[in-house]
């Protein structure tokens, strides 16, 4: 016998309904990260160790510009990425799968022996996003790289600390006009009003003139609404200044899933 279904006349009422219930466990079809487990598996050899990971073909190309190119000409089963950390891949293998991003530092949760011998902590959770970062622009992600952005932020809110002393990491590997340099210096400028940029605080590594000059441009940039106390603060009126995508979005919402850009910005 067929199930029955209560008809709504109001389109808007039917598409409400179908929002809430499709909103908890059940997912469309094609939203899942991997349309099937019956397909190829890719072995990925990551850092200096050669540490093995092993990922379905369909979910490392879906939407890394790398990995497609990469996996579009012969090649012999096995991919090597030395230049990364294998606790920084597992993270993003793990966001592969669920498009979630597991960096928040667990206590009561060891670490698996062969990626990491002490437990991340908050601070140093910042450094992992900046790496997150840098691996996703290699890869050539940049939904990961967008999603990584909005992180950082949450993470601010959160925490409602900004990161300090990471500067010259963010620097130094990136180039004028990259996102994430421009998250970094909306954090010096409208949260920490440069109090934190002296003697001590400040990066001394390469990249750190940029930065300063970054800096000077921002504070001129805001003609001192960054002193006013309800100022609000960039992320929240233009989050997209932080996103690498082609096409102007909504404000307040970033579709930057659907408007995804052809060439890396870092």
């Amino acid at each position: 016998m067929a199930p029955t279904k209560l008809y709504l006349k109001n389109k808007a009422a039917r598409q409400e309904v179908k929002a809430k219930t499709m909103s908890g466990v059940r997912k469309p079809m094609d939203t899942a990260p991997c349309s099937t487990f019956a397909t190829e598996v890719v072995t990925v050899r990551v850092g200096p160790h050669n540490i093995g990971f092993i990922v379905h073909k369909d979910v490392l190309v879906k939407n890394s510009d790398y990995m497609k190119a990469t996996m579009s000409k012969p090649w012999a089963g096995i991919l090597s990425i030395n230049d990364h950390d294998p606790v920084v891949f597992n993270i993003y293998v793990q966001y592969l799968y669920t498009g979630k991003i597991f960096s928040v530092s667990s206590i009561t949760t060891p670490p698996a022996p062969h990626l990491r011998t002490t437990v991340i902590s908050e601070e140093d959770e910042w450094a992992l996003l900046i790496d997150l970062y840098r691996l996703g622009d290699y890869l050539l992600d940049f939904k990961f790289i967008n999603t990584v952005a909005d992180a950082m932020v949450e993470k601010w809110r959160a925490d409602h600390q900004f990161p300090i002393g990471y500067a010259a990491k963010v620097y130094e590997g990136s180039v004028s006009g990259c996102p994430l340099r421009k998250l970094i210096v909306d954090f010096h400028v409208h949260l920490g009003l440069g109090k934190h940029i002296d003697h001590g605080s400040l990066d001394t590594g390469e990249g750190t003139a940029e930065f300063v000059i970054d800096l000077v441009r921002e504070f001129y940039a805001s003609k001192g609404a960054i002193w006013e106390t309800d100022a609000v603060e960039p992320w929240d009126t233009d989050p997209c200044r932080y996103h690498v995508h082609s096409g102007k979005c909504l404000t307040g919402f970033c579709r930057y899933r659907d408007h995804l850009a052809t060439s890396s910005k870092l």
